[in-house]
This record gives C-alpha cells, sequence and structure tokens, in this order.
C-alpha cells in the first residue's frame, strides 16, 4: 500500500473552519478519487497534514495532476493556508491497527458529513 502525505501551515484563526472543510469538502473529494483506499487529517495547532493510501501510486500521481486537484489546492491557499509543502510518496511497510480502531475511524467517516469532530471524540 502507498500512502501520499501532504503537509501545511494553517492561518492564524481558520483552525476550525479547515477542520469542518476537512471533514467534508476533502473527504468527499477523495471518495471520489480512482484508487483511493482511505484519507486521515491530522491537525495540530498551526499544522494541518493528509494522509491519504492508495494501491497504486499511479492512482495518486494522476489525482495530483488533475485540474480538479490544482482548483482545491487553490481553494485551500486562498481560505485556509499560509503555505503547503509539495507531497511525498511512501510505501506502508507494517503497522497495526485493532478492529475496535477500524470500527472508530469507520464511524467517524459515516458521521461526519453532518457533524464533523475530531476522532477521539467518538467513545
Amino acid at each position: 500500500m502507498n500512502i501520499l502525505l501532504w503537509q501545511a501551515a494553517v492561518l492564524p484563526g481558520q483552525e476550525q473552519k479547515l477542520e469542518f472543510f476537512a471533514n467534508t469538502g476533502l473527504l468527499q473529494f477523495f471518495q471520489q478519487q480512482q484508487g483511493c483506499l482511505g484519507v486521515s487529517f491530522l491537525q495540530q495547532g498551526q499544522q494541518f497534514q493528509c494522509v491519504s493510501y492508495w494501491h497504486q501510486q499511479q492512482d495518486a500521481q494522476q489525482m495530483l495532476t488533475s485540474p480538479a486537484y490544482q482548483q482545491l489546492m487553490l481553494l485551500l491557499l486562498q481560505r485556509y493556508l499560509v503555505t503547503a509543502m509539495p507531497a511525498g510518496f511512501a510505501q506502508i511497510q507494517g503497522g497495526f491497527l485493532s478492529r475496535q480502531a477500524q470500527q472508530q475511524l469507520a464511524y467517524c467517516h459515516a458521521t461526519e458529513a453532518t457533524a464533523p469532530r475530531p476522532a477521539l471524540a467518538y467513545r
């Protein structure tokens, strides 16, 4: 499995608005991408990260060069971000995710369209 990691600095005061947009607009964008297996959003203060999971790196590269992605990046930079680093690829070498964590993430994604919240808020 391949991951695409993207990092950005958030404009001061835009953290909550970006969180909402990530869990609605960005989530929907990634769900529509061919070959995308999933996506996670991480935010700590002024730092935002997007980790997307791909079966084939070629699908992610195609998304990165698409007009829709370019428009999305422009919107993010105009409204929410100070700067964004270029996206980078990595391959998952191993790890662990319990069934409980998988269920929790699935529940988060099923409910965030109407009420986005940090994943750890679901218990």
